[in-house]
């Protein structure tokens, strides 16, 4: 009876041990980041709002997050368009309500918790250098262009008429040395502030997807962030959680039946 006994309860408890393991699997957090491409949506007619939308549904997401300021998620839409782009406003019209729907982007240092103000954009520093910038016909500040120009240009190739995939994988490739090199080459110039903004912003949205992360363990997360911003925020994302969380292929989701 005592050994009846002893071989009941050891079954009992690798059952009880196989459904934790199940269940723990299948709870693991899942996060698709997914490089959208704002109004650029109305006239690409391979990576349309449509197909936006599309993959976002085909993806079943618990938790939206979107590329407007946490400040100004509550603030109407008259006020969102001055300072976003409209895939971000209307995904949040969208979902808002239906889904668990957060904002992840920064603006600066000046504006945390602030709203943004009027005429913003026309006075804000990193604006006003790139406006010099592009005016600028030094020579050595022609050189530059030259160089960035032709990577610039084989991203708008793909900005323009590349479906989601494409979109969200040969584009990063090309957009992370574009970047790169305009780093290089302003280095010790007046125009390395514009550089060590576009750093400081996409750290900071990188930190606020980790912080949504871990504040919605367990859920499916999706981050619809523009192109230029998804490869730094996978690569952070990677390091800060390495295999504890499941970190979704694109591909997955537009191949799946």
């Amino acid at each position: 009876m005592r050994k009846h006994f002893i071989i009941t309860f050891f079954i009992l408890s690798l059952f009880s041990f196989n459904c934790k393991n199940n269940n723990s699997a299948d709870n693991k957090t899942s996060v698709l980041v997914l490089g959208a491409i704002h109004s650029e949506h109305k006239r690409n007619p391979n990576y349309s709002f449509d197909c936006l939308f599309n993959i976002i549904d085909r993806f079943k997401p618990d938790v939206v997050g979107i590329e407007i300021r946490s400040e100004d998620m509550n603030e109407p839409d008259n006020y969102l368009k001055k300072s976003y782009p409209p895939d971000m406003i209307q995904i949040k019209k969208r979902y808002f309500g239906k889904k668990i729907v957060v904002g992840f982007d920064w603006l600066g240092e000046n504006l945390e918790g602030k709203l943004i103000p009027e005429n913003y954009w026309t006075y804000m520093p990193t604006k006003i250098l790139e406006r010099e910038f592009d005016k600028d016909s030094s020579i050595s500040t022609i050189n530059i262009k030259k160089e960035i120009n032709i990577y610039d240009s084989l991203k708008m190739v793909i900005f323009k008429n590349g479906n989601a995939i494409e979109l969200n994988t040969k584009y990063d490739s090309i957009n992370y040395v574009f970047y790169d090199r305009f780093k290089a080459l302003t280095y010790n110039t007046k125009y390395e502030k514009i550089s060590n903004f576009y750093t400081s912003r996409d750290n900071h949205i990188d930190e606020n997807m980790i912080k949504i992360i871990k504040k919605y363990n367990n859920k499916r997360i999706i981050f619809v962030t523009g192109v230029d911003h998804k490869v730094y925020a996978i690569a952070a994302i990677k390091k800060e959680f390495n295999n504890k969380i499941e970190i979704i292929d694109l591909k997955n989701i537009i191949n799946a039946r």
